[in-house]
């Protein structure tokens, strides 16, 4: 059975009133109305949002309105403060937030000691980078040298801090990182040196920051740790690919001289690194040859003496095991050690633009000449060469001296091992001795010049030709006295 509240709860839902007794009810509270009107003070329009109290004034406060203010502050302060901030050098007014708030962030975000001696390079780079700007503009003073300075004392040993604690985990991943890191240093150097060349800024700056850059440079020279070749050859690869695609991206016209230019340094990495990977090949085939050679047998056997329970001496052989032949690539290492140092360079040339600016390709990367290259430079070298030899030839004819003698005797003997070098593929040595005998030869037409050796005259009659060879014998004489 149902409760009473339950029923009479639903029989009160059903009680309605009729349209007449909802109208009689309407023109009663009308007509009270009409007879009790409101107050005057009371009929005044109430305000929205507005507070009322007697000892207080009234106050207007909109919600959505302050949450629209706030929300515009928050994405400026997080976003386009932080932004603006990214442009800014030394003496801005937004310059503390890039260095105390943007960039601290982001070295929060770094977790790996690989990842953090990128990150202290790179924050390395940009004080520098600030110090270009500040020198191009005249506006390097020397409170922003000592602060440029600092930083890059700082940086750099944060740097070796995380190098210290990447060492212990892995020490060929360190010396990667070190190597990266004095790469940069170097370009860094390179382009702040010229800058300031090109700039007139003041020495003091070439002072402060440079000794910096050295000090800096010193430390990362301390351990002389070498990475394997495979783990060296695994990072060259990763950064010619970066360096490639750095150049695909270039909004440079393709005929331009700046593109063929880093063209052709990336033709020159490609070249060594070919040439590595070739040289480590003949290292390790050489390596495991001699090692073979000097095998006597399978086993190698040592003897000794015992002595048996009956009080006998007798010889007893032992087998020795054979160490594994150690493969010596330390030329091949060399060489990729140079490959990586001028790809980071050339790859942090093409990614700052300011860089470009102010340091050229052939100061940061110098051209590697190919093998052909150097032949027609011996080529053009020998031609000039025979010119100066057939100028002193024609100045001197038939005279004697004996510094002229020995000078064009050395040419002679320089020119003969220049061929042989030639023979065996040695151009650059091909080429130093063409650069010596140059030297030689402008020495020799410069003693002519100082000594006033006359020019042979052209072959005469007979009836002069005694008065010709004693004014030649008079005149070599005057020669020789004067070389005496």
């Amino acid at each position: 059975m149902k409760r009473f509240s339950e029923q009479f709860k639903k029989e009160s839902e059903r009680l309605m009133l009729k349209a007449s007794e909802q109208q009689a009810l309407k023109e009663r509270v009308i007509s009270y109305m009409e007879y009790h009107p409101l107050p005057a003070h009371l009929k005044e329009a109430p305000v929205a949002n507005r507070i009322f109290t007697e000892p207080f004034t009234t106050i207007a406060f909109n919600i959505k309105q302050w949450q629209k203010t706030a929300a515009a502050f928050a994405v400026m302060m997080v976003i386009v403060v932080p932004l603006a901030a990214e442009r800014t050098a030394p003496g801005d007014i937004l310059y503390p937030v890039k260095v105390r708030f943007t960039e601290e962030v982001r070295s929060s975000l770094t977790f790996s000691p690989y990842e953090k001696v990128e990150w202290e390079t790179t924050r390395m780079e940009r004080r520098l980078a600030e110090a270009r700007l500040l020198a191009s503009e005249g506006r390097l003073t020397e409170e922003a040298q000592v602060e440029v300075a600092q930083a890059v004392k700082t940086h750099s040993e944060a740097a070796q801090k995380e190098l210290a604690i990447l060492r212990e985990t892995d020490s060929e991943e360190a010396a990667i990182a070190q190597l990266a890191f004095a790469s940069s240093i170097e370009a860094q150097t390179e382009a702040l040196s010229s800058t300031i060349a090109k700039t007139g800024s003041t020495a003091v700056a070439s002072e402060v920051i440079t000794d910096a850059l050295s000090i800096a440079y010193a430390a990362t020279q301390q351990e002389n740790n070498v990475p394997s070749f495979a783990r060296l050859l695994a990072k060259v690869e990763l950064e010619t690919t970066q360096a490639y695609e750095l150049f695909n991206s270039l909004a440079v016209d393709k005929n331009s001289p700046a593109r063929r230019d880093i063209e052709r340094r990336l033709a020159d990495i490609n070249r060594k690194l070919d040439k590595a990977v070739t040289l480590s090949s003949t290292e390790s085939a050489g390596t495991i040859a001699m090692a073979k050679t000097t095998e006597v047998s399978d086993d190698v056997t040592a003897t000794s003496t015992e002595t048996t329970e009956e009080g006998q001496d007798v010889m007893v052989a032992t087998t020795l095991e054979t160490a594994s032949p150690v493969i010596d690539t330390t030329d091949s290492i060399t060489l990729l050690r140079e490959v990586l140092q001028s790809t980071q360079k050339l790859i942090l040339y093409m990614s700052d633009l300011e860089l470009a600016a102010y340091v050229t390709v052939d100061e940061l990367v110098p051209v590697t000449p190919t093998n052909e290259e150097q032949q027609d430079a011996y080529i053009r070298s020998l031609a000039v060469l025979n010119t100066q030899i057939k100028a002193i030839e024609d100045r001197i004819g038939s005279i004697s001296n004996a510094k002229i003698e020995y000078g064009l005797a050395e040419i002679t003997t320089n020119k003969e091992v220049a061929e042989q070098a030639i023979a065996n593929q040695d151009f650059a040595g091909a080429l130093t001795l063409m650069n010596s005998s140059h030297a030689i030869a402008d020495d020799i037409l410069r003693l002519i010049e100082v000594q006033n050796i006359p020019v042979p005259l052209p072959s005469t009659p007979a009836s002069t030709t005694a008065s010709s060879s004693a004014t030649t014998t008079e005149s070599v004489a005057t020669t020789t006295e004067a070389s005496t």
